[in-house]
């Protein structure tokens, strides 16, 4: 049986490819594109494009029930876009590629977060911005965001196939794509999406299928890390600090030159170092200056006094030391510092938690100062994939036109989403390139052959 398009993953840029392609959010653009492509023209009456009709697309899910991750984002509230969100944003390869060094941008211009809100708007999706920028729908459920593409889909009549997985896409001499799914069945189709998602919540579904499939016919793929995950450490304390919560800033180096920083709260567990701050850096970790650095070579620099130089935290020792007196180092940094964090501070130092804080030397008070700023941990890795949250790495975008996500490879074939090497920071920026890549995807590959542009 044959379709025009097949979309492969029913996820956040699945069904959305799926709503763009069938013109569902031509009405944003003043288009008639699904009028026309429903009387068959090619074009519409204003000279816009025809889409493909909605009963010609067909999306390809393996679980049995789209949107599965989806449903999980943001604790279940579905953080879905954010509101200062660009371009800058995004990392991958291509920042080391002077060559692609704007691919996020020609995507994110097509589809910035405030059409990402508008198309949810229109699909009853009431957005609610919070801290940071972060949009999530009013009804604070992720579920209503699941809901609300169902819905569409279901109203334009785009067919979704749960249970069905893409084992294998062949493209054909003449153009077009015959797929084998798990099961043995077979289609064609003259243009696939592959929107299946990376690595990253493997318990969701998310094998990596999809980038055997890219390989298959013919595209690179950087290679694929968990990101936005716990960083594994090396440090006999860190047992004693399981549980301590501390706001603080944290460095990610490689070596000695620092390759980013992040701010915010840092939880300490009995063998990694977590939080949103820790997630963010976790993305750099490959895209360092040496992309195949081993990860032993990395380490984490806290400094839990960032309002302060060195010079004034000193300063400000200097001063409790005589106010402070008669306590014991134990308590010396009572009410700075959580008392755990203290208690290693000490040890570390080699001073005994009974010596009196007045018997602290001029070189401890420096020594405690330096620590304070920068607290050093040796990073192992990270967590798993079922500990992730997104994929970084993916199919490589060198091979792909940045305006309309289609292969420079094989026409008639697309990319959106996780699959792609592109990541984000936390916050809702993922989400937004998955729909934003989705749209811009969709739309390409919905309307007429050679009429999308490439770059």
């Amino acid at each position: 049986m044959g379709k025009k398009i097949v979309i492969a993953g029913a996820g956040a840029s699945g069904m959305m490819a799926a709503i763009a392609a069938a013109g569902g959010l031509s009405e944003m653009d003043g288009e008639q594109g699904q009028d026309a492509a429903e009387r068959g023209q090619d074009k519409g009456p204003a000279g816009g494009y025809g889409f493909a009709r909605p009963e010609d697309i067909c999306i390809l899910e393996k679980n049995e029930r789209a949107g599965r991750k989806l449903l999980a984002t943001g604790n279940g509230r579905c953080n879905f876009t954010n509101a200062k969100c660009t371009s800058w944003d995004y990392s991958g390869a291509f920042l080391l590629k002077k060559e692609t060094s704007g691919f996020p941008d020609s995507v994110m211009v097509q589809a910035p977060p405030k059409r990402v809100m508008e198309a949810f708007f229109r699909m009853g999706i009431l957005p609610r911005e919070e801290d940071e920028g972060r949009v999530y729908p009013y009804s604070g459920q992720g579920s209503s965001i699941c809901q609300a593409l169902y819905s569409k889909l279901a109203s334009l009549g785009v067919e979704i196939r749960c249970g069905s997985v893409l084992k294998r896409a062949e493209a054909l001499p003449g153009g077009g794509f015959h797929l084998t799914l798990r099961d043995g069945s077979e289609l064609t189709c003259e243009r696939l999406i592959l929107a299946v998602g990376g690595k990253a919540g493997c318990q969701y579904g998310s094998e990596g299928d999809g980038y055997a499939l890219a390989r298959e016919l013919g595209h690179g793929v950087v290679k694929p890390i968990p990101a936005l995950v716990q960083l594994t450490a090396d440090d006999p304390d860190l047992p004693s600090l399981k549980g301590v919560r501390v706001k603080a800033r944290a460095a990610l180096f490689e070596g000695s030159e620092k390759i980013r920083d992040d701010r915010g709260e840092i939880q300490f567990t009995e063998d990694t170092l977590s939080g949103i701050c820790i997630f963010n850096l976790s993305r750099y970790v490959r895209y360092s200056g040496n992309p195949v650095s081993a990860p032993e070579r990395y380490h984490v620099g806290i400094d839990f006094m960032e309002e302060y130089p060195e010079e004034t935290v000193l300063a400000i020792l200097r001063l409790r030391q005589e106010y402070l007196g008669q306590r014991e180092a134990r308590a010396f940094l009572s009410g700075v510092l959580h008392e755990k964090l203290a208690a290693v501070f000490m040890q570390k130092l080699g001073i005994p938690a009974g010596r009196k804080t007045a018997e602290l030397r001029e070189e401890d008070l420096a020594a405690l100062a330096a620590m304070l700023k920068n607290f050093d941990v040796k990073i192992t890795g990270t967590k798993s994939w079922k500990d992730a949250q997104v994929t970084a790495g993916g199919v490589d975008t060198a091979e792909i036109h940045r305006r309309t996500l289609e292969s420079k490879l094989i026409p008639g074939l697309y990319f959106a989403g996780e699959l792609i090497d592109v990541d984000a920071p936390c916050g809702g920026y993922n989400l937004q390139w998955a729909f934003a890549s989705g749209m811009v995807a969709g739309k390409a590959a919905g309307m007429v052959p050679g009429t999308a542009g490439r770059d």
